[in-house]
């Protein structure tokens, strides 16, 4: 609740020259909100001027302060959707890129025990691939008198896959193989050996932010406010990102749940007092007609 308080206060502040010399108090976060004043509103809110002031003073102004850190991101952002500007995002908030610089840092130096995660992983996946269709072989055999029983050869092979797997996870200290699949730093093992500095995707919550990489308890705070929060999936291709668009799902009904490149549910990964003081301003500006079906901005990062 604190966080959206606030957010709302800075858009009122960030609004407040130009609220008070040419709305008289009308905009969003620090108006009168009554019907009698809607249309009065609507009809500022959707002139020409109030455009033109909104692109031209006030947007570059709030972008400056986010990328000075003088703004935090996650209210900058959403401020931004509120004005109903489509003018793209180019400069990177403070706490944006000092979040991704965080998470490339540890993408991009695995440890030791990063290699031997991935090693055993692909340790187990060969024993799988190999193991599984003897065993179907040998019951078609057995069961049914089709084809022939594995042979002696065939199954030492696939008895020596499986004692490099027994071994592997012995000296990762697991007691067994089932240990691996519900270790968060299997996954961040997994997203280090795949991962390109100036080509990768955060797509889905498993590969989304913290999620294996052993963060501090402040950095996981800064990589939720810097990019969970605000980007929250999103994909870089030759160093920038590709087709991200800030917008929110609540409001655009017509956008895909979960489609890459848009909030989901308000905000994500805050709570639910949060998500519904989010919703509420979204309600203003829209009553008001500073957004409209469809609102949100490209957002365009150059990382490196």
């Amino acid at each position: 609740m604190e966080l959206f308080q606030a957010l709302l206060n800075k858009v009122k502040q960030g609004y407040g020259t130009v609220d008070k010399n040419l709305f008289k108090g009308l905009l969003p976060g620090g108006a009168s909100i009554s019907s009698s004043i809607t249309p009065a509103v609507r009809t500022v809110a959707t002139s020409p001027i109030y455009k033109a002031i909104r692109d031209k003073a006030v947007i570059p102004v709030l972008d400056i302060g986010m990328e000075r850190g003088i703004v935090p991101a996650k209210e900058g952002m959403f401020a931004r959707f509120l004005s109903g500007t489509s003018q793209p995002l180019t400069r990177i908030p403070a706490d944006t890129r000092a979040a991704e610089t965080i998470l490339n840092e540890r993408l991009s130096n695995p440890t030791e025990r990063d290699k031997k995660l991935n090693e055993l992983n692909q340790a187990m996946q060969t024993w799988l691939s190999k193991s599984r269709p003897l065993k179907m072989q040998n019951e078609m055999y057995s069961m049914h008198g089709i084809g022939s029983p594995v042979t002696t050869q065939q199954q030492q092979e696939v008895n020596q896959l499986k004692t490099n797997v027994d071994q592997l996870t012995k000296d990762l200290g697991m007691k067994n193989q089932l240990e691996y699949f519900i270790k968060d730093e299997a996954i961040g093992a997994q997203r280090k050996v795949n991962y390109d500095p100036l080509n990768y995707a955060m797509s889905d919550y498993g590969t989304l932010g913290i999620t294996g990489l052993n963060l501090t308890p402040e950095q996981q705070k800064l990589v939720n406010k810097g990019l969970v929060n605000t980007l929250g999936r999103y994909q870089v291709e030759s160093g920038s990102t590709k087709g991200e668009r800030y917008d929110f799902n609540s409001y655009n009904v017509g956008t895909p749940l979960f489609a890459p490149g848009s909030m989901v549910g308000g905000v994500v990964g805050e709570t639910e007092s949060s998500r519904k003081l989010a919703d509420r301003a979204l309600g203003i500006a829209d009553k008001f007609g500073f957004i409209q079906p469809g609102a949100g901005y490209p957002v365009e990062f150059k990382f490196r």
